[in-house]
């Protein structure tokens, strides 16, 4: 049986853990109706999980702490996805699907042809946590505060290799920067594609150009392609 799995700032050290959060101790009170001795996993998002079980249940929840490990579900790979905004759901999809894929950051980018300028941060950094519960990760990659493609591209400097994806480039190739400590920075433009002055911007700062094959892809499944790609390498 899969327990349920919660991600919550708490120190896993101790012999006991009280949970708080209100959205937490709802689902275990009262949509999947927890009893004393119920077990359920809950992980720090640093990387250390834990099995619990119920003791008590009043205005918080008390759950005594059975076994402790390290999650060990990150890939080998680290990749910061540099992705233009777009418009509020399909944003929150590539979150939610970039995160699962194994995605180490997020950096909003605001680029001249971006419709959507603003992101609901809390938000977007709660779909992150939902999608490291859903899929077994043990670090919840952060959501950078959204930033121009200038700033982004200063960010990406310390980046061991950065990607920038336009149609007509060549084959994109992940390996080579998989030895390496530092990670690899994906760039994706918005819906409208990168316009010709922020290409030479990045081309300027020694970028690979890269493409995802011969079909033309949807921003968002540009974004979640690349990033399954890139950790995979």
């Amino acid at each position: 049986m899969r327990l349920h799995r919660f991600i919550l700032d708490l120190d896993l050290s101790a012999d006991q853990i009280i949970i708080s959060d209100r959205e937490a101790t709802n689902q275990i009170r009262n949509v999947f109706r927890m009893e004393a001795g119920d077990p359920f996993i809950v992980c720090d998002g640093k990387g250390t999980e834990a099995t619990v079980q119920v003791v008590s249940d009043d205005k918080t929840i008390v759950a005594k702490v059975v076994d402790r490990r390290s999650v060990d579900t990150e890939s080998a790979t680290r990749v910061v996805l540099y992705g233009a905004v777009l418009k509020r759901e399909n944003f929150e999809l590539v979150v939610q699907k970039a995160v699962e894929c194994g995605v180490s950051a997020i950096v909003p980018v605001i680029s001249s042809r971006t419709i959507k300028l603003g992101v609901k941060l809390d938000r977007l950094q709660k779909i992150a946590t939902e999608a490291c519960e859903q899929s077994g990760r043990g670090i919840v990659p952060e959501i950078v505060e959204p930033m121009s493609l200038r700033l982004a591209i200063v960010h990406a400097k310390s980046n061991a290799t950065n990607f920038l994806f336009e149609p007509g480039s060549p084959p994109f190739e992940p390996s080579p920067f998989a030895p390496s400590n530092l990670p690899a920075g994906l760039f994706i433009g918005p819906e409208g594609g990168w316009d010709p002055a922020e290409l030479d911007l990045m081309r300027a700062a020694n970028f690979t150009a890269a493409n995802l094959g011969p079909r033309i892809l949807r921003a968002e499944t540009a974004a979640i392609v690349a990033t399954f790609m890139a950790t995979r390498a």
